[in-house]
């Protein structure tokens, strides 16, 4: 093998000292990097394994057991907020500070610059675009059969669609197969929560709403969306982006633990509180093996970092929805993430849990597309609400023919009783006299 690989690479060489053709840019580099090539071929060759050298510029193979996180803070491209030392704390009068909020509620009153698209039918293949929540916290509801369920209130806060990208667009900055966006029409669209006050934002920062009209928000994120769901910059999403009785998936960060035992972290049941027991209450045992495999594997549950991870929890049912406040209550306490913390909401994924007979509205809820106004607080069939009465008395045909009967009888009996009682009052008086 190593020696067919040397007449290979010497074939080569003395075709390019030959060769009195230019090549191309993209050509080029090619045959530059055969000397590197071939000698990490060539070291790496085993004869029962083969060649298992590899260009130095493809990627590493992906295993089962990474690192999951690193000890570098997220990178920002832009800083949103300015320095604590270039923040000018001006000395302004109430009626200038009113007059200032007013200038940037006008200024971002009307964000949207271009009609909206048209519209197209919902397929069981269209990808819509989600919503940016924040988690509010965990209630109880009670169903009409009297049963206690657990909700996980979300408020969408102020969402405004940032920008939009087609799939040709959104093909161009990403390289490789990551996404296939021209062959499956995917696009992207960046989507923005609760807006704040520009004054102590980067001028870069601020820059990045300009084209949509939107007040700079402080939560940015990208939806993978079709084609056909694609929005324009400066449309509002709210709450009615999804209906009661629709499952989504939700996204989220976990609660952040910290460095924990196996006992806490893993379940483990730790060793003897007492009884001989030194210094190994709270340990996990033996780690490794034997004679045979005597070392550490990899995957073993150890101490070490718990929480703050990316987790999905998927076909989560929308039970309850207050239009006037956005907010959305969800089934179940699963959801991740601490009480206001960021979470995100999109169509489920799971083919048993889509709406196939009756579409979500495409691509989002329009408020002009309503017949009637909706109301403040919509629920769902089976969830119970508390303005209705607990016990309701059914009373039929039989029960009102008793009722006649029994009164008709009291009739007939009040004036025996009357009769009875007059005669029996001179009898009473007879016997107090003798007495």
């Amino acid at each position: 093998m190593a020696f067919a690989l040397r007449l290979l690479y010497g074939a080569l060489r003395a075709q390019t000292a030959r060769s009195t053709t230019v090549f191309d840019a993209e050509i080029t580099p090619s045959f530059l990097q055969l000397d590197r090539i071939f000698s990490i071929s060539l070291i790496n060759y085993q004869p029962d394994r083969g060649l298992r050298g590899r260009v130095p510029s493809m990627p590493p193979p992906r295993t089962k057991y990474k690192r999951r996180r690193g000890n570098v803070p997220h990178h920002r491209w832009i800083k949103p907020e300015l320095d604590h030392t270039l923040m000018v704390q001006e000395r302004l009068t109430e009626d200038n500070a009113q007059f200032l909020q007013q200038v940037i509620k006008d200024t971002y009153l009307s964000p949207l610059k271009e009609p909206p698209p048209e519209r197209q039918p919902w397929t069981p293949w269209t990808k819509r675009a989600g919503l940016l929540c924040k988690k509010i916290g965990v209630v109880p509801q009670w169903t009409t059969s009297g049963r206690r369920i657990l909700t996980t209130l979300c408020q969408v806060v102020d969402n405004h669609v940032v920008s939009s990208s087609t799939s040709e667009e959104f093909a161009r900055q990403f390289r490789g197969d990551r996404y296939k966006a021209k062959e499956k029409k995917i696009g992207c669209m960046v989507v923005g929560a609760e807006s704040i006050d520009p004054t102590n934002l980067t001028d870069e920062y601020c820059q990045l709403f300009e084209a949509s009209g939107v007040q700079p928000k402080r939560k940015l994120t990208k939806f993978v969306v079709s084609d056909s769901a694609l929005l324009q910059p400066g449309t509002r999403l709210r709450a009615t982006h999804f209906r009661v009785g629709d499952y989504v998936d939700v996204g989220g960060r976990t609660i952040d633990y910290g460095f924990q035992g196996v006992m806490k972290r893993w379940g483990f049941k730790g060793g003897p509180a007492s009884h001989g027991a030194t210094k190994f209450h709270r340990r996990p045992g033996s780690i490794g093996h034997s004679v045979h495999k005597s070392r550490v594997m990899r995957g073993k549950k150890m101490p070490g970092h718990m929480g703050n991870q990316w987790r999905i929890q998927r076909g989560l049912k929308i039970l309850r929805m207050n239009t006037k406040y956005d907010v959305i209550y969800l089934r179940g306490p699963t959801p991740p993430g601490l009480t206001s913390s960021w979470i995100y909401l999109w169509d489920t994924i799971l083919p048993r849990r889509k709406a196939y007979t009756n579409p979500p509205p495409m691509p989002t809820h329009y408020p002009e597309d309503d017949k009637e106004p909706q109301p403040e607080e919509i629920f769902a069939p089976e969830l119970f609400r508390m303005d209705q009465p607990t016990i309701v008395y059914e009373i039929t045909e039989e029960d009102l023919k008793q009722q006649r009967t029994g009164a008709k009888t009291a009739l007939k009996a009040a004036p025996k009783t009357a009769a009875k009682s007059a005669a029996a009052a001179p009898k009473a008086g007879k016997a107090g006299g003798k007495a």
